[in-house]
């Protein structure tokens, strides 16, 4: 996954139209009740910095931790925010937090959350990482999210090799879901899908998934019309509730 991410980051916010605006809704809920002056806040899987971009610009006096599992996307994140006092770029894998415990107000992230392995275990270390009361918002693809694609597929017999997300019913037993949507796209067929997901990292697949021959696969992304959804969960939670 870190080299997936790091080849696509110069790429990335070419193809991220989505991701762009689930950014967008997540700073707009961090904003309503935003963490007062002097606050610490963590950035998990800031990618190339579509979310800090938003956060730095709108919380100028708090103190930023800023943090991806890819160096490059880190790397390029920089580049997009700057260096600035009370911000700090740290390679970490999100999933296994080695900061102090209790030490944050904020934790944010957007769409990085459904790379880890137990998401469940990963948001209990993350809740720990904030004060009592402290904040963490977060969005994450749903479980309908390439529904029409994986549907394709199925109607062809083919595994889709894209990994399992999180129902609204699953997370809410993590976190309360604030908000739920969905958000489509339109490709020039198949093939721009499948560039797309090259485009921003995602094609790492599930363990286990065989891949089709190149003839076969060619032959499947011609007939498919390129009109996919994302289905967008937003997520909460409260240190201490």
């Amino acid at each position: 996954m870190r080299r997936a991410f790091s080849a696509a980051a110069a790429s990335y916010d070419e193809g991220a139209g989505a991701q762009q605006e689930v950014a967008s809704r997540v700073a707009a809920l961090v904003l309503e009740a935003p963490p007062a002056a002097g606050a610490r806040i963590l950035e998990i899987g800031c990618g190339t910095g579509l979310l800090t971009k938003r956060l730095v610009s709108a919380l100028p006096d708090r103190r930023f931790w800023v943090t991806d599992l890819s160096p490059a996307m880190l790397e390029r994140c920089r580049e997009q925010v700057g260096e600035a006092e009370g911000r700090i770029f740290r390679v970490m894998d999100g999933e296994w937090p080695d900061l102090e415990e209790g030490g944050f107000d904020l934790v944010v992230s957007s769409f990085a959350f459904q790379w880890f392995d137990d998401l469940g275990a990963g948001l209990a270390r993350l809740s720990a990482c904030l004060r009592p009361g402290g904040r963490m918002v977060f969005s994450i693809p749903g479980a309908e999210t390439f529904h029409e694609w994986r549907r394709f597929l199925r109607s062809e017999g083919i595994p889709s090799g894209i990994g399992r997300f999180p129902s609204r019913h699953e997370l809410a037993r993590m976190a309360t879901v604030v908000a739920e949507e969905q958000l489509e796209a339109r490709f020039d067929g198949g093939l721009a899908f499948v560039r797309h997901l090259e485009a921003i990292g995602a094609r790492v697949a599930e363990e286990g998934y065989r891949p089709m021959p190149s003839g076969a696969l060619r032959r499947l992304l011609r007939s498919f019309d390129g009109r996919v959804s994302y289905h967008v969960l937003i997520g909460e939670l409260v240190a201490g509730r």
